[in-house]
């Protein structure tokens, strides 16, 4: 069995015209000043600038604009991403000679490639968005060095860190599957791998084979695409419909400052403060009734409360209805994720107790009554933000409830969690996607690979070699340059029973072989002057009436190739 690598033609140098261009002569003295004459008069004339043309220059009667500067964004907080990482590739074996005076011979001595960097997530505490992610989406590692002669080895790519806040969870975007979740400071995530540097002469020689010209090409490093999802950590998380106090509360609460006004929806991001030095507060936005069917801000930011080991609901005193509120934002929270209401601690706080309509509602009994029910337990308090009205006594009370909640398991509050993520290993070749007619055929050897065959439309015959990761890295590192490595990859396949299931599973003459993404036109025997006369259109396979065949000695032979020619 031959495989025959098309060869890549090479380009003819193109010969470029050269253009010298003159060196120009400058003017004489006169010329220079005539032709400083007229800067010198409107230099020497006063400037009138208006207020109007505070921005602009200008030069005696020419406005020369200035460049304005467009405004920044204010909404740069991003809290999901998908990118592209890879590792580096390997790099390429040498083929080289030991040249010293006095030694003619002095054996092969070229050096092994270097390998390819990973790619690494680091958890980065000074991080809190994933803004870095918009406008770069493709990250490689270094590619390791060639070898190079006198057995030196290549030199190592570099590995690459992406910084990413703490709290981001990674997932591989194309299964969904849980790959980690950076929930510690400093906490490092292997996503993709470096590819493995090839072998030099050096390392194949044996006793038998004292002068091998053979090498290895570098290893492709592995590449994935991933989705990152920021999810807050925080203690107590702040919940309420929009305009019902969260930020407020926030800021009397910790040293927070975030934007407050008058209006709804006017916290955008979720916002971090710090009470009594370890207690962390998530003011998330505003909820509104439909977002878990994206209403309002939709469901964006409600993953951040997952995470929280208490929640705290703010209901507005002066809303149209409170008790409509209170039950809205749970039905959210219950149809998003049930755990939020069924597992998390809730502790609801009437706000705004300085407005004159809040203190009504809130010293009718019957409304207290009503309220009470609605909420389903007695942690409720009446505050005031503004004033301070048992805003001290409520977070004291809060702090010793959070003591005896214990510290959640982070990859038990994720879907699809699974343990020992952190360190995954990805198969260098992946098998693309086939069209046409697929038949499975079970020529497979204990197990250990399988053969589909694949029906193209032009009617030629496709066969290709899965469950082998080694053999397809062999494949992907070998040098077909090389009569030498040709023939190991020959070797290869017999000890591993491809070349006999190939044979027994009906393949014939001009077929293609994939291996990796490699293709190859199999020939029946390893005979080159069979390729030779194949290539001058005579089949010697399928025209056998003239030829002798031996009865005793390949008797098998010709009994094999008669089934083959007439399937």
């Amino acid at each position: 069995m031959t495989f025959i690598v098309p060869s890549r033609g090479v380009r003819a140098p193109q010969k470029h015209a050269v253009l010298q261009a003159r060196r120009p002569r400058g003017p004489g003295p006169l010329t220079r000043c005539w032709r400083l004459a007229p800067l010198r008069a409107s230099l020497e004339r006063p400037r009138s600038v208006t207020p109007a043309d505070d921005d602009n220059q200008v030069l005696g009667s020419t406005k020369v604009p200035t460049r304005k500067r467009e405004p920044t964004s204010a909404y740069s907080y991003i809290d999901r991403a998908r990118i592209r990482v890879k590792g580096g590739d390997g790099g390429d074996g040498c083929v080289a000679w030991r040249r010293e005076r006095g030694n003619a011979r002095g054996g092969p001595a070229g050096g092994n490639g270097g390998r390819g960097g990973d790619v690494y997530l680091v958890a980065d505490a000074g991080l809190n968005t994933l803004v870095k992610f918009g406008s770069v989406v493709h990250f490689t590692a270094e590619n390791g060095e060639k070898g190079q002669p006198k057995n030196c080895t290549g030199a190592d790519g570099k590995a690459l860190e992406l910084r990413v806040p703490l709290g981001t969870v990674v997932y591989d975007a194309e299964t969904g599957a849980l790959l980690g979740d950076l929930d510690q400071v400093g906490a490092r995530l292997l996503v993709a791998r470096g590819g493995r540097g090839g072998r030099g002469n050096a390392a194949f020689k044996t006793d038998r084979n004292r002068a091998p010209v053979i090498r290895e090409k570098g290893e492709p490093g592995t590449g994935c695409w991933l989705r990152l999802e920021l999810r807050v950590l925080a203690d107590i998380g702040i919940i309420g419909c929009p305009n019902a106090g969260k930020s407020t509360w926030l800021a009397a609460v910790s040293n927070a400052r975030p934007k407050i006004a008058d209006y709804p929806f006017t916290t955008l991001v979720p916002n971090l403060g710090v009470y009594a030095e370890n207690v962390v507060l998530a003011d998330i936005p505003g909820l509104c009734e439909g977002a878990h069917l994206g209403r309002g801000l939709g469901i964006g930011f409600l993953r951040h409360i997952e995470r929280c080991r208490m929640i705290l609901h703010l209901v507005a005193g002066d809303a149209p209805d409170p008790l409509y509120d209170l039950q809205a934002i749970r039905l959210e929270l219950a149809l998003f994720n049930p755990r939020l209401v069924q597992d998390k601690l809730h502790v609801v706080l009437f706000t705004k107790m300085d407005l004159p309509l809040a203190q009504q509602r809130w010293n009718d009994a019957s409304f207290r009554e009503a309220f009470q029910k609605a909420v389903g337990h007695r942690r409720i308090a009446a505050v005031s933000a503004v004033t301070g009205q048992g805003v001290e006594e409520t977070m004291q009370r809060v702090c010793k409830l959070l003591e005896k909640i214990p510290q959640p398991d982070r990859l038990s509050s994720l879907p699809d969690a699974s343990p020992g993520v952190l360190e995954q290993s990805r198969s260098p070749a992946t098998a693309d996607t086939f069209r046409g007619d697929h038949d499975a055929i079970g020529a497979s050897v204990d197990g250990t690979f399988r053969i589909q065959k694949e029906r193209m439309a032009d009617g030629q015959r496709r066969w290709r070699i899965l469950g082998l990761p080694k053999l397809e890295r062999l494949a992907v590192m070998t040098d077909w340059a090389y009569p030498e490595a040709v023939d190991r990859f020959q070797r290869v396949l017999r000890a591993l029973g491809v070349t006999e299931a190939l044979s027994q599973s009906g393949i014939r003459a001009g077929d293609v072989v994939v291996i990796a993404n490699i293709e190859f036109d199999y020939t029946p025997d390893d005979n080159v002057f069979y390729q030779n006369a194949l290539e001058d259109g005579v089949d010697l396979f399928k025209d056998t009436s003239d030829v002798e065949i031996a009865v005793d000695e390949d008797h098998d032979y010709r009994e094999w190739s008669e089934n083959v020619s007439q399937s």
